[in-house]
Order: C-alpha cells, then sequence, then structure tokens
C-alpha cells in the first residue's frame, strides 16, 4: 500500500502485514480454477476483506485523542469508502485497458471509437451516428457487439460470470 491522505504509514505497514499474514494462511486453501486471473481475483479478495476488517476495527476503537488538526487527520483515515472506491476504480480501470487490448483485434477501430464514444464519453447515440454517418440503431448494435466481446473476455481473465456491463463505466480504457 501507498500512504496518502486517506492512509497514514503506520496504517499502511498495519494492512500490509495483516494483509501478508491473512495470504500466508489463506495460500495453502487456495484452489486456482485454471481460469487466467484466478489468483489476481482471489487475491483481491483477501486485500478487500482486511482493508474492510482493518476499517472497521479502526471505527470500533474510536478516535484518538490530539489536536483538532489531528483528530481531522484520524478521521479522514477511518473514512473507508473513499479508499475502497478509489482502489476499485484502478483495478477496474486495469481491467477495462487490459480488455480494450485483449478485443481491439476482433474490431475495426472506427468501432471501438463510436462504443467509446457513446459508453465511455457519454454521447447520446444520435450525435455518434451524426459523427460517423450512421443511424442510432447502428450505434447500438455496436455497442452490444462490444459490450459482449468485452463480457466474454471478462469472464475468460475473472473466471467468473458477470452481472450485465449496461452503459454505466465511468472508467476510461
Amino acid at each position: 500500500m501507498v500512504p496518502d491522505a486517506k492512509c497514514g504509514f503506520a496504517d499502511c505497514d498495519d494492512l500490509t502485514q495483516e494483509v501478508l499474514t491473512a495470504l500466508c494462511n489463506e495460500l495453502p486453501r487456495f484452489n486456482h480454477s485454471g481460469n487466467t486471473g484466478a489468483f489476481r481475483t482471489w487475491l483481491r479478495g483477501i486485500c478487500l476483506n482486511r482493508l474492510l476488517a482493518y476499517r472497521r476495527s479502526a471505527s470500533i476503537r474510536g478516535v484518538a485523542v490530539g489536536g483538532s488538526a489531528f483528530q481531522a487527520q484520524i478521521q479522514a483515515i477511518s473514512a473507508v469508502d473513499p479508499l475502497v472506491a478509489d482502489w476499485d476504480q484502478e483495478h477496474d480501470q486495469a481491467i477495462l485497458r487490459y480488455l480494450f487490448s485483449v478485443i481491439t483485434d476482433h474490431f475495426q477501430s472506427e468501432s471501438l471509437t463510436v462504443f467509446r464514444r457513446l459508453t465511455l464519453e457519454g454521447k447520446t447515440a444520435a450525435e455518434v451516428a451524426a459523427e460517423f454517418n450512421t443511424t442510432p440503431g447502428a450505434v447500438y448494435v455496436i455497442r452490444s457487439r462490444v459490450l459482449r466481446r468485452l463480457r466474454e473476455e471478462a469472464e475468460r481473465l475473472l473466471g467468473e460470470e458477470l452481472p450485465s456491463l449496461g452503459s454505466d463505466p465511468a472508467m476510461e480504457p
């Protein structure tokens, strides 16, 4: 872990030790499914569970005594959701970048650009259709095909069935 405004050096060291201890304890029971990414998915679960358990235990211990600036820092460290959200977003962006690199050869570059404009940049189907001199229906067909291929590759990578991806990735590939 890298310390930042939400997590100080001592917390990073403690959490790293918690994760490594859990990893040593759980690794003998890890059963690789043979799917690419199975270990990463399992390790991500270990890290996330240790992070959440660490944050819960920190909130049970209560607020440390000190000056108001010190208490503000402690309160910032105790905020679970922003740290988890940041970690998840970075992980999801890395996965999405990888998935795009895998599917690039399966689509024309124009199709991927149409998909990015509609899904990632938030343009309407009519705007994208006008830009590429096609119909909104064709834009939706392209989005559907790219999403289906992304889902297939993600399932292969993560080794699990994924819910519908919809059209809300706020991530950049």
